[in-house]
């Protein structure tokens, strides 16, 4: 029998991209897909559009929460399988036989309690994408090494470990080097799984990111190496923040290219009159 694949979908006020996250789960051609809707209270017509597909949720809630991690706990509560995959509002498969792929990977490798791979992001603030290739799991203990919704989890190992709400930002982080460091085994495939927005992150909210994941680090991984890799991160926004305002744009048309050559990252769709 195929294993149970439960995709959760957190969504609160996103009438605009809600439906293509729908379709991109109702449409996959895997046959043992639970799909479970998180709605933390919208006051839109999100709603609306999440009724018209109705008939094609198994489970849906809808009510105010404590943000997207407490949101993401309530749906592992509610889910029934054997596998959990996050696909949140505006994010979408890869294409519609990708969990087909990696079914198959499941089924050839019993041991395994996450697997991941790569996936798409889409920039708002410079309007290009690019393929970011997921990195070898042993340097999750220096910063993320791929996006959760590129990752499918092991029920057991999520009823274990909940996120951990007192982190904001990067909970997921907190659990996947949590589950890391408590012997969970990760499978890396080359498979891209998900597209996904960065947000248009601002600078400020990058600091807080990286001063988030220091915190967990000191506290499961504590390390001077820690305060060596979050002042290169800031650094590195600081300056990347100052040729922004002193560079044309047309720098970080080829600034950008040459970062995600180096990273091993695939460029597409670059736009120079929108950066």
């Amino acid at each position: 029998m195929l294993p149970k694949i439960s995709i959760i979908t957190v969504v609160y006020n996103d009438h605009i991209n809600i439906s293509r996250t729908i379709e991109s789960v109702i449409n996959q051609s895997y046959g043992n897909i639970e799909y479970l809707i998180i709605d933390g209270g919208s006051t839109d017509t999100t709603l609306d559009n999440i009724n018209k597909y109705i008939n094609n949720i198994d489970v849906f809630v809808s009510e105010k929460d404590n943000g997207i991690y407490d949101a993401m706990n309530k749906g592992i509560g509610l889910c029934s399988g054997d596998w959990i995959l996050f696909l949140n509002s505006g994010d979408f498969f890869h294409d519609k036989n990708i969990l087909d792929k990696i079914s198959g990977y499941i089924e050839q490798n019993k041991n395994v309690d996450i697997i991941y791979g790569n996936y798409n992001v889409l920039s708002e603030n410079l309007d290009f994408s690019f393929v970011r290739d997921a990195d070898d799991i042993e340097n999750i203990k220096k910063d993320m090494v791929f996006s959760h919704q590129a990752c499918l989890i092991k029920r057991t190992i999520h009823q274990k470990n909940y996120y951990n709400l007192k982190y904001k930002i990067c909970a997921d982080y907190d659990f996947l080097l949590k589950s890391y460091l408590e012997g969970a085994v990760f499978l890396r495939i080359s498979e891209e799984i998900a597209t996904i927005s960065n947000g248009g992150l601002s600078d400020i909210n990058r600091i807080k990111v990286f001063k988030e994941r220091l915190k967990i680090k000191n506290t499961l991984i504590p390390s001077l190496s820690n305060y060596f890799n979050y002042f290169k991160s800031t650094s590195y926004l600081y300056l990347v923040g100052t040729l922004k305002k002193l560079m044309p744009n047309s720098f970080f048309v080829k600034f950008y290219k040459l970062k995600y050559k180096i990273t091993g990252a695939q460029k597409e769709n670059f736009n120079q009159s929108e950066i």
